[in-house]
């Protein structure tokens, strides 16, 4: 793997090599293949993590949003799912979760589904079920480009397109924004139980805490200038909680009688109210349904957010099967449910494209653009050092998971089981470690701190630790706990 200076950010940029992993060197038996699944938000954190044990030979897949293909609804490519291949460091380089597993020098295929959130990284992981993966085969397209990883800007270039999937396996790690007892009631997934996994499934699983995932409310850009200009400012805009809360609610359903963005005090109020959420069995959603509604902390509470199909919604967008509605300014009220957070960046970005005025909870590790921004809540950024300071409370603690009867298995297994075992472990506790948060890019960095646990806030003789160790925590992990001062 090439090693190249950006002169503008004197950043590394890593590229694959000739020699890569092709998609007939990922099937051969020899290559390690580990599939997780969950936690979209977090997507740039595991896979740029992954990045840092590479060596050479590096390809990346997407998904491929191609007509015909199994992603059409996705807004990019890659947006459902991604696989990070790499022949991995020597074990001495390998980061220290990785070392003495049998994992150094070997040829992985690190799979990544996005698609259906955190709920695909607890539900399949503790039933446990089969789900969709990416299909990485000789149907693959390759992109004539070198697969590549920009840590200025946390960006990849993938070098194949994939069009379809195979559902043949359970997966062997889950991510998930906030512990697994959260997806029950309104953040269950469909086709699983509404009351959740059982005490046993849970009971099954290997939980490890990886870190506070800092989300955020994202606005289009024409909302974002409109709040800088009703606030006369040329910094970051801010809302109230309680206006975002009661808009993704449905409760300022009727801007043109006098709700709706009138809250914001915005120009231009009466033009309609775009929301874009994420679909039942987001992490990011059961972190908003946390922080708007107090579900499931509250399970009797009947604020519940709005969502495609209620009845108040416009009709012709009632099928939410669309990034591109007529239209995003007529002065009614439209939800889409997004399946991953790209597909939330990409409904903001869509409702400003026509000039419209949009809302979005979203991962704050996700780099906005020029279609759309970050905005403050009740006058506090979004920012890693907000959250670790115990200024900003929207966040939660994020968790891998494992079934433990399958790792136990692997590790009864050959030496290939045992490294792919040494890897599930290895990762879970590797995506938590300050040292590995300080190699992430800074969009990436700024989403995340590392727990309590890990180290020392504001160490004076460690600075790194001082960059990412939270002083705030939650009660052993616990979302419906509140933040507290714990060191």
């Amino acid at each position: 793997m090439k090693l190249r200076l950006i002169a503008a950010t004197a950043a590394a940029l890593f590229v694959g090599q000739a020699f890569a992993l092709t998609p007939a060197v990922v099937g051969e038996a020899a290559t390690i293949k580990v599939y997780a699944a969950g936690a979209s938000a977090i997507r740039n954190i595991v896979g740029q993590i992954f990045l840092q044990n590479c060596a050479s030979n590096l390809d990346i897949y997407y998904s491929d949003n191609v007509a015909g293909g199994s992603f059409t609804s996705d807004g990019k490519d890659g947006d459902s799912h991604r696989v990070y291949t790499c022949t991995l460091k020597s074990d001495a380089d390998l980061e220290l979760d990785m070392k003495g597993k049998g994992l150094g020098g070997r040829n992985l295929a690190f799979f990544k589904r996005d698609a259906g959130g955190s709920a695909q990284g607890v539900f399949p992981v503790g039933v446990p079920s089969n789900t969709a993966n990416l299909l990485v085969n000789a149907s693959c397209t390759s992109t004539g480009n070198a697969a590549s990883f920009d840590p200025a800007v946390g960006t990849t270039t993938p070098s194949y397109l994939c069009k379809s999937s195979e559902n043949v396996r359970a997966p062997d790690l889950g991510f998930s924004d906030v512990e697994p007892r959260f997806f029950k009631g309104l953040n269950a997934l469909s086709g699983f139980s509404s009351a959740g996994l059982t005490p046993a499934q849970v009971a099954g699983l290997t939980v490890v805490p990886t870190f506070q995932t800092v989300m955020a409310v994202g606005v289009s850009n024409a909302l974002y200038t409109a709040l800088q200009t009703a606030q006369n400012t040329a910094g970051v805009p801010s809302v109230p909680r309680t206006v975002i809360a009661s808009m993704t609610r449905g409760d300022l359903q009727d801007p043109q009688g006098g709700l709706g963005w009138h809250a914001l005090g915005v120009a231009n109020p009466t033009q309609q109210v775009n929301i874009c959420r994420r679909a039942a069995g987001s992490g990011t959603q059961a972190a908003a349904n946390l922080m708007f509604s107090d579900f499931p902390c509250n399970s009797s509470n009947v604020n519940v957010p709005a969502k495609n199909g209620d009845s108040y919604i416009n009709d012709d967008f009632a099928g939410g099967n669309t990034l591109t509605p007529p239209t995003w300014t007529e002065g009614s009220f439209y939800v889409y449910e997004a399946s991953s957070s790209g597909n939330v960046a990409n409904c903001l970005t869509n409702a400003n494209a026509a000039g419209g005025y949009a809302i979005g909870n979203i991962s704050r590790d996700t780099p906005p653009t020029a279609n759309w921004k970050f905005v403050a809540l009740d006058n506090v950024e979004p920012s890693r050092d907000n959250l670790k300071a115990g200024k900003y409370d929207y966040a939660v603690e994020s968790t891998a998971q494992y079934r433990t009867t399958a790792l136990n298995a692997l590790n009864a297994g050959s030496a290939d089981d045992k490294a792919k075992a040494g890897f599930i472990t290895g990762f879970a506790k590797a995506v938590g470690r300050p040292v590995n948060m300080d190699k992430l890019a800074t969009d990436t960095k700024n989403g995340l701190a590392a727990l309590p646990s890990s180290g020392i806030y504001a160490n004076p003789d460690n600075a790194i630790e001082a960059a990412f160790v939270s002083r705030v925590g939650r009660s052993n992990g616990n979302n419906c706990t509140p933040f507290s001062v714990v060191q």
